[in-house]
Order: C-alpha cells, then structure tokens, then sequence
C-alpha cells in the first residue's frame, strides 16, 4: 500500500512539474509576441573579393594639391656682334627674380569612377594630374634685382623682358617630373577623400564605406 502511495505522489509531482513548464512556455510565447511587435527584412551585404562600386561624379575637374615654392630665376641681355664676343666686351645685364609661386594641379572627373575591393581596402585609378596653368605668381612679394655693365643693354627693356618670360618658365617647370611627384601623396589623399565622400553622399552601404582607398596613377613609379 506505501509503495502504491508513492507511485502516486511521484506521479502527481510530474504532472504539476510538466504543467509548470507549459504555462513558463504560454507566457513566454504570449510576451514575446507583445514585445516583437514585427520584423523586418534587409539584404546583407556580401564583401566579394572582386567587389566593384561605381561612384557618379559631377564632371569637370577636380583640384588635387597646390604647391607653394619659393623660385628663382635668373635672366641675361647682352649684345651680339659675331664674330667677336660682345658679352665679354661690353658686359651682360643680367637680373635675378625671387619670388613664391603656387602650382595647382588637377586631374579630369570621368563620368564615373570604378572602386575595386582587393582584400582589405579599394583601389581606384586616377588619372595622371595636370597643372593648372598659367602658374599664380605670388607679385606683390615679387623681387627683382638687376645688375649692369657699364656698356651692357639697358635695364627697363631689359626688365620689360625678364617679367615676360618669367611666366612662361614657371608653367615649364610646373610640368616637370620633381614637381609632380612633390605634389603625388597629397593629390592621392584629396582623390580618396572625395571618393569617400561621393561614397557617403550616394549611400553606398556603410561596411563598404570603412575600407580606406588606394589611389593609383598611371605615372606612378614602379616598385622595385
């Protein structure tokens, strides 16, 4: 009889343990169903390895970097009388101008840019930039000292000649490969600057946003 009396408590201790588990389960399911009150379904973004994103750019150009150098530049007159020397006879008129000159350069905005993702950052290829020319000549901090000989040519037209020369040698060196490459890791930051902003302002998805940029131009020097 004990022993029929235990069957049945035992019995009746599992039946109030599984009907305790159903209601915890009723009212997990019942606030559960007032507390996600929806869903909501998005597409993941999926980094493939060979990811492209084209930006739409504004067209025209785009300034890259500015150059601020200190020139010097140094220019003669002297007669001509072949076949004697007449610079060693009469003398050279020779003036030396010092003054800052700011180069500008800038690259063309294609109709569209292309980021490929290649492992952890995006390359982008630039074109190659190009200065704004004629260079801005600095002409109120503009020195110009001039020396004569006794019989060599007169200063004002001599000078007359430095100042239109002058510009044209800037825009010459402006275009020369140690002045593009001085300017080359600025240029490259501005370029990836304003991909990411464009990235930004056309609402690429935001995982794409963090990889940084590398800009590449097609005159970069080779790696050794």
């Amino acid at each position: 009889m004990r022993t029929f009396y235990a069957f049945l408590s035992n019995q009746r201790r599992l039946f109030l343990i599984l009907a305790a588990s159903a209601m915890v389960a009723i009212l997990v399911s019942v606030a559960a169903a007032l507390y996600f009150s929806g869903s909501k379904e998005q597409a993941v973004a999926v980094l493939a390895k060979d990811e492209i994103v084209i930006l739409r750019t504004p067209g025209g150009m785009l300034e890259v970097s500015t150059l601020i150098r200190n020139e010097v530049f140094q220019w003669s007159t002297e007669y001509t009388c072949l076949p004697l020397d007449c610079g060693k006879l009469f003398g050279k008129t020779i003036s030396e101008v010092r003054v800052p000159v700011h180069y500008t350069y800038r690259i063309p905005l294609a109709a569209q840019w292309s980021l490929k993702l290649v492992g952890q950052h995006f390359e982008l290829a630039a074109p190659t930039p190009q200065p704004k020319l004629p260079a801005a000549i600095d002409v109120k901090k503009l020195e110009i000292r001039t020396d004569k000989a006794w019989f060599s040519p007169d200063k004002t037209e001599h000078r007359e000649s430095v100042i239109r020369n002058i510009g044209p040698e800037f825009d010459r060196r402006a275009q020369q490969q140690k002045y593009l490459d001085a300017q080359r890791d600025d240029a490259k930051k501005t370029v990836a600057e304003f991909a990411q902003k464009w990235m930004l302002a056309q609402g690429v998805a935001a995982n794409l946003r963090g990889y940084p940029i590398r800009v590449s131009f097609p005159d970069d020097p080779r790696p050794q």
